[in-house]
């Protein structure tokens, strides 16, 4: 039986529970069904992809596992709540609720049955079953019952952007109109002629440059929560969520929540470790600007222009006022007990498991602070393509300066702001504006639009395989 399990595609020779009729559905097949799921969790196995597409009856009457692609051994018990939410939502909308939760209480015990309430949640399961569960209406009901079954708590689901057609549509039509006025409002002259004589080595150079940040972005990514994840989801995820930020940067942190979400996280440690990581990356982004500055010296600072002491008092002083101004009100200071506070005690154990390794520290900042340098190597090689003598550590500062100014920029992908920012930084430093401009553009092409495609399919294979 345990063979039939492991086969790693096709039905093997059995029926696909997804291509039987309703009446087939009999309890005999539903606990055989759970059998097979108890023989997972007895394994610590998660396939993470256990939809009706990925169970097949064989002659005999006993049920196997096909398609082992995103599967994991030796995982978390956490994680194996992800197959047991898939296998309630997927059977709950073919033999119904009640059936669907009493065959899996009865296999598995309450305590395993109510590990799966938090990923009740049509983010949370396959494509297939998702759809299924839309056109049955039974996800509540499910719920529902399961917690009054097991006595689990309730749990909040959690939101998800999506990226629609049009945003894209309207981020091209942006863009295209940028990229053809800035020339002419810098009277930059022959930007295009200068694109096209672009160096071919330094270019391809940038281009390399650019695909190492998602490698030193996946290293981070992996410092930041407890336990171990494959290599290459970490770097798809980077991928994904680079693509997700064209809707929004809440958009690219929600689909990394997500992805920790889906393999076994709570909540609050999801989110929590999606927050230690963008510290990071601004705890290693201040560290190598602080190191740029004294390697520069005062020369290389005469070109940017902070804002006055008083200013920035002024603004610390005035967000304080409002912090305080908002405790002072009764629903605020209910949503933070109520809302804030859990997930904050919810997320120590996780916090304290990554502070604690020394490995997960040192990939954390490790990785930001690579993930910061190899911008500024891209940004550097996109210069040297045009044959600029600017030197590397007035790049590296226009990069770091230039970056924390368009951080705070609404545009999709910091789009406007980065390109005005860098070139701005670029002609400050010493270049002309065409040759500023087409480094600049060509820095944009190769970390921005070229990692659009890859992202794409990295963000629809995610979806698939139920990652996110």
């Amino acid at each position: 039986m345990w063979a039939r399990c492991i086969a790693l595609g096709g039905s093997a020779g059995g029926q696909l529970l997804a291509d039987l009729a309703p009446q087939e559905w009999t309890k005999d097949l539903l606990e055989q069904l759970w059998s097979t799921v108890a023989k997972l969790r007895t394994n610590h196995t998660v396939h993470r992809c256990l939809s009706t597409e990925a169970l097949v009856r064989y002659a005999d009457g006993q049920v196997g596992i096909v398609n082992f692609r995103s599967s994991e051994l030796g995982v978390h018990e956490s994680e194996l709540a992800v197959d047991v939410a898939e296998v309630l939502a997927a059977t709950a909308c073919i033999v119904g609720v009640d059936m669907a939760v009493l065959a899996a209480t009865s296999a598995l015990g309450t305590s395993a049955v109510a590990s799966a309430l938090p990923r009740l949640q049509p983010l949370a399961l396959t494509p297939s079953t998702r759809e299924a569960v839309k056109k049955a209406g039974c996800l509540n009901e499910l719920t529902a019952q399961v917690r009054s079954r097991t006595g689990g708590a309730d749990v909040p689901r959690q939101k998800l952007q999506r990226i629609e057609p049009r945003t894209l549509l309207l981020l091209a039509m942006t863009a295209a109109a940028l990229w053809a006025l800035i020339p002419q409002l810098l009277d930059a002259g022959d930007v295009w002629g200068l694109v096209r004589h672009a160096n071919v080595v330094w270019s391809l150079a940038a281009l390399a440059m650019s695909a190492f940040t998602y490698v030193a972005a996946a290293v981070a990514f992996a410092g930041s929560i407890p336990g171990c994840t494959p290599a290459a989801a970490n770097i798809e995820i980077q991928l994904a969520s680079s693509f997700a930020s064209l809707a929004s940067t809440v958009a690219s942190m929600a689909i990394r929540a997500q992805f920790f979400y889906r393999r076994g996280l709570t909540h609050a440690v999801a989110v929590t470790s999606v927050a230690i990581n963008t510290i990071a990356g601004i705890v290693a982004h201040l560290a190598i600007l602080a190191a740029f500055i004294v390697l520069g010296g005062k020369r290389a600072l005469d070109d940017f222009h902070a804002p006055s002491v008083t200013t920035m008092l002024l603004t610390i002083a005035g967000l304080l006022t409002i912090a305080a101004m908002l405790s002072l009100l009764r629903p605020v200071r209910a949503l933070v007990r109520q809302r804030v506070m859990p997930q904050v005690r919810a997320a120590r154990r996780g916090l304290l498991d990554v502070a604690g390794n020394s490995t997960k520290m040192t990939q954390l900042f490790g990785g930001s602070a690579a993930l910061t340098v190899g911008y500024i190597l891209t940004l550097a090689a996109s210069v040297q393509a045009f044959g600029s003598e600017l030197s590397f550590v007035t790049i590296a500062l226009v990069y770091l300066v230039g970056s924390v100014v368009s951080a705070a920029a609404p545009t999709p992908g910091g789009l406007g702001a980065v390109e005005a920012a860098l070139i701005a930084g670029l002609t400050a430093g010493g270049m002309r504006a065409d040759v500023a401009l087409a480094a600049v553009m060509l820095y944009r092409v190769v970390t921005f639009w070229l990692p659009l495609l890859p992202g794409w399919l990295a963000y629809g294979h995610l979806q698939r395989n139920g990652s996110i």
